[in-house]
């Protein structure tokens, strides 16, 4: 099963990126795709991609994809858009059977010796929580299900244009992956 990761990070690398990176490139069935303004690494394993694109470019890009102006003033505003991650990189994961998010914040173990293809041949969605999506990594099937559960965000845009960072994924994407779990 192929699995592709996006994550767009945008300012600095953490002084820990090399850790992180060396980690993901140890999951070498899992393809990360960084959308950067960040200094590419000189060497880096087959399965990193770097996408490098400004902040600006990115989110007015985004933006296009979601048929809506979408400005942020700092990157960290982009948390709130990982339920939209697969509908607006559908094309860059067209050829993969999940996609997800995650954060540059974790170092990575075998992430295939939890979610082994008999677990993704028989689930959906996974999570680091059992009852809600977290924000740090989840993959989800790629189904336009999934690409375009988050549309069903009440009043998506304007929390996305709003100046306030607002945890799309971890609450209202969750109650709609997980209804039963209103916390």
């Amino acid at each position: 099963m192929k699995i592709a990761i996006i994550i767009p990070y945008f300012g600095e690398w953490p002084v820990w990126i090399d850790l992180y990176f060396f980690s993901c490139s140890e999951n070498q069935e899992i393809d990360w795709f960084f959308f950067t303004d960040c200094e590419i690494p000189a060497s880096y394993s087959s399965n990193l991609h770097f996408i490098q694109t400004s902040f600006d470019t990115y989110c007015r890009q985004a933006g296009e994809k979601l048929n809506f102006r979408f400005s942020p003033t700092n990157p960290y505003k982009l948390c709130g858009l990982k339920p939209f991650y697969g509908f607006i990189h559908q094309e860059l994961i067209a050829g993969y059977d999940f996609w997800g998010f995650g954060d540059v914040d974790i170092i990575w173990g075998n992430i295939k010796q939890f979610y082994t293809n008999k677990m993704l041949g028989k689930y959906d969605v996974f999570s680091t929580h059992a009852d809600r999506i977290s924000g740090h990594f989840t993959i989800l099937r790629n189904t336009s299900y999934y690409r375009e559960l988050c549309f069903k965000i009440k009043d998506w845009q304007s929390k996305l244009q709003s100046a306030e960072a607002i945890a799309l994924d971890e609450a209202e994407f969750s109650w709609l992956v997980y209804p039963e779990a209103r916390f």
